[in-house]
């Protein structure tokens, strides 16, 4: 039966995914062997100091990177990354419907207490207890996801 294109490209994904793992799993065998190689030549030549864990603690550092290569961060992975931009976005457009509704709020009673329909200049500011306002209002509506 014949692949299809995409079908093609996910096997050669998953192919290449499975040569990364075996590679890591390898070069950690390695690790284990050469860091046991250390200690019992530690334990047969001086009983006294424990000078092996040096090396093993610098050859300890490829291993974590080719674990983060193959594997990722721990809790940084691009299901994490897109969670996060997910909730910047939200942050985001919650704050700039805050401040249309503060802005339509200002428009609505400028225009009661004027009895006519006045626009604000683009050369105006947003009156200084916009800040203010949506300080207080962070202040309580905060969820406990907001904190990292």
């Amino acid at each position: 039966m014949p692949l299809d294109s995409r079908q093609t490209v996910s096997y050669l994904k998953a192919e290449k995914r499975v040569k990364e793992v075996k590679s890591f799993y390898r070069f950690l065998f390695i690790f284990v062997s050469i860091s046991m190689f250390l200690m019992l030549l530690n334990f047969f030549t001086d009983r006294h100091e424990f000078w092996s864990i040096f090396p093993i603690l610098v050859l300890a550092l490829p291993v974590a990177f080719k674990y983060a290569r193959v594997f990722g961060w721990p809790g940084f992975s691009k299901e994490w990354e897109e969670r996060k931009f997910y909730e910047e976005l939200e942050k985001i457009k919650d704050r700039e419907d805050r401040i249309q509704a503060m802005l339509s709020r200002e428009k609505q009673t400028r225009i009661q207490s004027n009895g006519q329909s006045t626009t604000p200049s683009p050369t105006k500011h947003l009156p200084e207890d916009i800040d203010k306002l949506e300080l207080k209002e962070l202040r309580k509506n905060w969820k406990d996801s907001d904190f990292v």
